[in-house]
């Protein structure tokens, strides 16, 4: 094993030349240094396998690496409530920009929907560690309704998917981000409802 490998030999002879003093020998002092000294040598043995290991086979201790990295990374980047919340504003300012004739018309009842849910007190959010699901609930969390606080009447486990309105993943709430993803396209833009039966079905009543 290359030099640079060589650190073990120097902690294991560095541990084996502290002694505890005569005086502290028969004490609770001896028990927690006992304690301690057999916790480090489980760790040192640990650590030695593990750079030997890391050593023979380079490309696997590469990919559990990696493997490690990208769960930490989203573990620590799992978006929550608020970042739902402040991802809808974003969206909101931004299609506020947007002229009428161009605006999306289900991107428009996307907003007003979300936002109508905000205000009530139905956006809730279950998080799975690496990522998160936004649902709703039947009532804001600050009713006192019988049908708000009776467990029987709560959302219940086989149901729960249809609740289910958007998943958060690195930081970033993705159905949101599909359903905002043409939000200044009008696809009626350019039709002549004059030449439709657009005109004969929504005409106004003589």
């Amino acid at each position: 094993m290359s030099s640079k490998w060589n650190v073990l030999p120097r902690l294991q002879k560095l541990q084996g030349s502290f002694q505890l003093p005569e005086k502290y020998k028969g004490t609770v002092i001896e028990k927690w240094y006992k304690y301690w000294e057999g916790l480090i040598q489980d760790y040192t043995e640990v650590f030695k396998d593990t750079v030997e290991d890391a050593y023979r086979k380079p490309w696997k201790t590469m990919l559990l690496g990696g493997v490690g990295g990208f769960f930490t990374y989203a573990l620590y980047n799992n978006p929550d409530e608020i970042d739902y919340k402040n991802q809808l504003i974003e969206y909101q300012n931004s299609f506020g920009l947007v002229g009428k004739p161009v605006r999306n018309p289900a991107a428009d009842i996307y907003l007003k929907y979300l936002n109508n849910c905000f205000n009530y007190g139905l956006i809730r959010r279950f998080s799975f560690g690496l990522f998160s699901v936004i649902w709703l609930d039947n009532y804001d969390a600050g009713v006192g309704l019988y049908k708000a606080q009776c467990s029987y009447l709560k959302p219940q486990i086989w149901n729960f998917h249809e609740r289910i309105i958007d998943i958060g993943f690195l930081k970033k709430f993705w159905l949101m981000e599909k359903k905002m993803m043409d939000y200044d396209v009008n696809p009626n833009e350019w039709i002549d409802f004059s030449k439709t039966e657009y005109v004969y079905k929504h005409r106004m009543p003589s």
